[in-house]
């Protein structure tokens, strides 16, 4: 993981701090501190990449819409099942209502969405969500 955050800070430093790759860096490294069980230390630095992808590529930019995914996994793996749940129906609605659902980008979050929701959801929160267009 120091290799990583040395990666990072050289990301930083000579791409600048809102430099798509500098920030998929950050998702890495979030990731990393994921299986390090450092769950709450991934958890605020997603929730503040979300902001910085908001910003760098706007709301409705599809790699901003892949980081609630982030977001959801870290919940539900500190034990935050329903707020993960809540999460991705935002995100299911938004990807709804921007997109032409042919894109492969979509596809891919709504697939990411029906998986997790199919392993992860009460079966009472599943099937409420099966219900939507």
């Amino acid at each position: 993981m120091r290799e990583l955050r040395a990666l990072l800070d050289d990301y930083r430093r000579t791409l600048g701090p809102d430099h798509p790759e500098t920030l998929e860096v950050e998702v890495e490294l979030v990731d990393w501190l994921v299986c390090a069980d450092r769950a709450g230390e991934a958890q605020s630095r997603i929730e503040r990449l979300l902001g910085d992808f908001q910003r760098v590529f706007g709301p409705d930019h599809i790699e901003t819409l892949r980081v609630p995914c982030y977001v959801a996994d870290l919940l539900d793996r500190a034990g935050h099942r329903d707020e993960a749940a809540g999460r991705l129906r935002e995100l299911h609605d938004d990807v709804y209502q921007l997109f032409d659902l042919g894109r492969t980008e979509v596809q891919e979050i709504r697939e990411w969405i029906e998986r997790w929701s199919a392993n992860k959801w009460s079966s009472a929160t599943a099937s409420a969500e099966r219900q939507l267009p």
